[in-house]
């Protein structure tokens, strides 16, 4: 089971939510007026980070508002140009590779991306991370992957239940989101996590690259 710190640089969104907790209370409930927003300042393994926590008035406005923006897939290629096995880091029971970080931030791992999208959908976020075997990439193979183009954004909303009548008071959906938002055009980092065996102790490689983008290539010496 991962550790607290390993949580927090996995899904940045339950350090959040704790946060959120302390610093809001109760949620507001819907229609009772104006929102209100409280800004806390935390560390992850991936830096800092400020947490925005907006308790909405409800109605449709507010429901519209948690809603990400619209997906621009991207194609990630990971090609393994040594001449032995690479194998890259995936931590986790749900789809999606967890060593593949779009600057420092997991973008694949099913767990950690847990957006508003699914809180709305009353789509459960399951248990935490456990242990998977890694991805092997053989000598002159390759991974692709594709990431959706979004990140969850650092704002986090307080779902009133009118935005979710259906969930009927699911214990199992969190109360608290962030939603997606597409990355800006511009330059960005794609780091690999990988290691020479099965399991080991991973490194990271950093690739630059440029949005908008259909494709990137990446190749692991």
């Amino acid at each position: 089971m991962h550790t607290v710190s390993e949580c927090l640089r996995k899904s940045p969104i339950l350090g959040a939510i704790a946060l959120s907790l302390l610093a809001c209370g109760d949620s507001s409930s819907p229609g009772s007026g104006g929102a209100s927003t409280t800004s806390t300042s935390t560390s992850t393994s991936s830096g800092s980070m400020t947490t925005t926590t907006s308790s909405g008035s409800g109605g449709s406005a507010s429901c519209e508002s948690m809603k990400g923006d619209t997906p621009m897939p991207v194609t990630l290629r990971i090609e393994n140009h040594g001449a032995a096995p690479i194998y890259i880091l995936d931590g986790c029971y749900s789809p999606g590779l967890d060593g593949v970080r779009i600057d420092g931030v997991s973008a694949l791992d099913a767990w950690a991306t847990y957006d508003c999208d699914d809180a709305l959908a009353c789509t459960t976020q399951g248990l935490d991370c456990f242990g998977s075997p890694d991805v092997a990439i053989p000598a002159g193979g390759a991974q692709e992957v594709t990431w959706d183009g979004r990140l969850l954004a650092p704002a986090t909303f307080s779902v009133p239940q009118a935005c979710r009548p259906g969930c009927n008071g699911a214990p199992d959906v969190p109360s608290i989101c962030r939603r997606a938002a597409l990355v800006p055009a511009g330059s960005h980092t794609l780091s690999i996590w990988y290691s020479a065996v099965d399991q080991g102790t991973k490194q990271s490689l950093d690739f630059p690259f440029t949005l908008p983008s259909a494709k990137v290539t990446v190749a692991i010496p």
